[in-house]
């Protein structure tokens, strides 16, 4: 006979597990966006700054293991800017804030993170 008490146990604990290993992979997607951000800006003078949005920065958005990096840049060629992202282990969605809808460049600025700019000294 099934012990529901074990059970419910066991996939409590899973279930613990496994929202600790989205917490890393967030964290760690978080991270290497700001890496990809500093390397945009090093390599690309044109590129002014760069937003981290969607669910990788927006806490309140759900995270799931499938999701990507979502970048948005102000100033650069975003398709020169993609090869620099292509073969990273996470994906990366790139925007340019220029480029996209008003709406959306008003959410990205609104809700989303500023991970790299250029300073103005």
């Amino acid at each position: 006979m099934v012990d529901p008490v074990s059970v419910a146990e066991r996939i409590k604990k899973e279930n613990q597990r496994e929202a600790q290993e989205l917490a890393q992979r967030r964290q760690h997607a978080q991270n290497l966006g700001k890496h990809m951000a500093r390397q945009i800006l090093q390599r690309y003078p044109e590129a002014r700054r760069v937003w981290g949005f969607g669910s990788t920065y927006e806490t309140w958005r759900s995270y799931r293991p499938t999701s990507d990096i979502d970048l948005a840049l102000e100033g650069g060629d975003v398709l020169e800017i993609l090869r620099l992202t292509e073969g990273c282990e996470i994906p990366i969605d790139l925007v340019s804030l220029e480029d996209c809808p008003p709406s959306m460049a008003a959410a990205i600025r609104s809700h989303g993170v500023v991970l790299a700019e250029v300073s103005c000294d």
